[in-house]
Parts: structure tokens; C-alpha cells; sequence
């Protein structure tokens, strides 16, 4: 069961009707976006309460913001701060007027960092590797005196 309310629009005075029960794009005025169900019904016989004047609407939250939201495209640019799909084509956000399309901060470069000091070497005392050559020339002299030895007894 549909229950048709006629509205007037409070900030343009535009006349627009709307289910009650079932919410659609038609609960917004087609003029100026305004959400007509936050608007009071409107009465045109004695006694009617005239629609609130734009000045005595309170400030923020009582008008939908405009975006793509509902709309039928494939593509959306989200703004980068306050996250309102825009048409991707836009520059500035339709919500917020923030760069849609900001330049990249520029980058940013460390400092090198400082080269090491050379650790000073400590020079490692290796023994002496020098072979000594008088065991093997005590060795041969008595290989040499052992040989003569046994030829002059085997000779003799």
C-alpha cells in the first residue's frame, strides 16, 4: 500500500510527493537534493504550519551531499579525504572541494650514512715456521757412518 505525501521543499519551496513507507530517490526534491521526508508534510487549509525557511534549518547533516552514489556508472574516482565517489572526470571533490587528483609529495632523501672508520689491525705473532735442518743432516751423517761401518765389517 503506497502513502503518497506531498511536500514542500524548505530551501526551494519546490513541490514534491513521496512514499512514506518505502524510501526511493524520491524521497530527495528533484530541484535541489534536499531529503523531503525531513520536511513537514504540507497543509493547505487553515491552521497550515508554514515550511521552515532555509535560515532556521540547522547546519550540517540535513541535505545529502551530492556524489555518484545510486548513480549507473562503472567508474569512480574516491576522493582521498573524505571518501566521496566522484565522477572520475572531475578535478576537486563534488563533497569536500579536495584535489581529486594531488600531486605525489616529493620524495623525501636520507642522508647517506657516515662510512666506517677502518678498525686499526692488530698484527698476529705467528710463531716461526722455519724448519730446521740440522736433525735431518745428524740423521743422514748417521745413516752414512752406520752404512761405512757395516761394509768395512763385512769386507774386513
Amino acid at each position: 500500500m503506497k502513502v503518497a505525501i506531498e511536500v514542500m521543499c524548505p530551501t526551494c519551496n519546490t513541490v514534491g510527493h513521496f512514499d512514506e513507507v518505502e524510501r526511493d530517490a524520491d524521497c530527495f526534491c528533484q530541484t535541489c537534493d534536499y531529503p523531503l521526508f525531513w520536511a513537514r508534510p504540507r497543509h493547505t487549509g487553515p491552521g497550515a504550519v508554514p515550511a521552515a525557511s532555509p535560515a532556521e534549518l540547522p547546519e550540517g547533516g540535513r541535505r545529502r551531499l551530492p556524489g555518484t552514489e545510486g548513480w549507473a556508472i562503472s567508474e569512480q574516482l574516491v576522493c582521498p579525504r573524505c571518501f566521496e565517489p566522484n565522477l572520475t572526470t572531475e578535478g576537486f571533490c563534488v563533497r569536500c572541494g579536495a584535489d581529486l587528483h594531488p600531486r605525489p609529495p616529493a620524495p623525501v632523501y636520507l642522508p647517506p650514512p657516515p662510512v666506517p672508520r677502518p678498525v686499526p689491525v692488530q698484527p698476529v705473532l705467528v710463531p716461526s715456521q722455519r724448519r730446521h735442518w740440522w736433525p735431518w743432516v745428524a740423521a743422514a751423517c748417521l745413516v752414512v757412518i752406520g752404512l761405512v761401518a757395516w761394509l768395512l765389517v763385512a769386507y774386513a
